[in-house]
C-alpha cells in the first residue's frame, strides 16, 4: 500500500497486487477523507480477497465508497456530459447506448485506474458476441473500432480532467486487435434531404477530427478521394 500525491495536491491510497500473474493497482480512497487506519483495513480486505481467489477489481464497489473512487461509468458520464453539445441529439443518443451495451457491463462498476489492458481487449474481443435488436451484421468490425475509439477518447479525457492517471489505451494497437473489415461500395446519394443528413452525421462524427474534417471538405468541394 502507498500513498499517491498528484501534481494539483491531492492524495490518494492505492495498493498494487498481482492478478493471474498481472501486476495492477486499485485506489483505495482520497486521503484525508479515507484515514490510513481505515486504508488498512480496506488493503486487508484486498488480501483477503486474493487469499479466496477473487479479482477485488472486479467486484462492485459499495454505495458508501463511491465518493472515493472514479469507476469506468462516472468518467464516461462526465465525458459524455463534456462533449453532449457538440453532437447531434441523435448522434448523442447514439454513442451513449454504445457505452450501455457494448462497454459498462465489462468495466463499468470497475475502479478507473484499476482497468488492464486484457480487461479492453476482452471487451472489444467480446462485441462480436453481444446481440442487440438492431443487429443485422454477422461482422462487427466497425463496431468494435467505434467502441475502441469512445474508450481511447474517453481515457485521454479522464488523463486530462483529473479523474485518471493512466491512459490504457496507450498500450493497445487497435490494427493489431482489430481485422480489417472488406470495404463494401454503396451507391451515391442523390436526395437532398439525405445529403443534408448525411452532412450532419459527418459533421458530429465521434472520432479522428481529422477525418472527419477531410470527409467534409469532400462533401463541400465535391471531389473524389483519389482526386484529393
Amino acid at each position: 500500500m502507498f500513498l499517491l500525491v498528484k501534481v494539483n495536491g491531492k492524495k490518494f491510497f492505492k495498493v498494487k497486487f498481482k492478478v493471474n500473474g498481472k501486476e495492477t493497482t486499485k485506489s483505495l480512497g482520497q486521503y484525508p477523507d479515507l484515514s490510513l487506519y481505515n486504508a488498512r483495513i480496506k488493503h486487508q480486505e484486498i488480501k483477503n480477497d486474493l487469499v479466496n481467489g477473487i479479482n477485488p477489481n472486479a467486484k462492485v464497489i459499495k454505495d458508501e465508497d463511491k465518493k472515493s473512487f472514479v469507476t469506468f461509468e462516472m468518467l464516461a458520464k462526465e465525458f459524455l456530459e463534456f462533449k453532449k453539445y457538440e453532437l447531434s441529439l441523435d448522434y448523442y443518443k447514439k454513442i451513449k447506448r454504445r457505452f450501455e451495451i457494448y462497454i459498462y457491463p465489462s468495466i463499468g462498476s470497475v475502479e478507473v485506474d484499476s482497468i488492464s489492458k486484457s480487461d479492453i481487449i476482452k471487451l472489444i474481443k467480446d462485441i462480436p458476441n453481444i446481440k442487440t435488436i438492431s443487429t443485422k451484421q454477422t461482422n462487427k468490425s466497425e463496431t468494435m473500432k467505434i467502441v475502441f475509439n469512445l474508450l481511447e477518447q474517453t481515457f485521454k479525457w479522464g488523463l486530462h480532467n483529473d479523474m485518471a492517471d493512466n491512459n490504457v489505451m496507450s498500450k493497445i494497437d487497435k490494427n493489431s486487435l482489430i481485422q480489417k473489415q472488406e470495404t463494401t461500395h454503396f451507391k451515391a446519394i442523390v436526395d437532398r434531404d439525405k445529403i443534408k443528413e448525411l452532412y450532419k452525421m459527418i459533421s458530429s462524427y465521434f472520432g479522428s477530427a481529422g477525418v472527419r474534417d477531410a470527409l467534409v471538405f469532400l462533401m463541400l468541394s465535391t471531389l473524389r478521394t483519389k482526386n484529393v
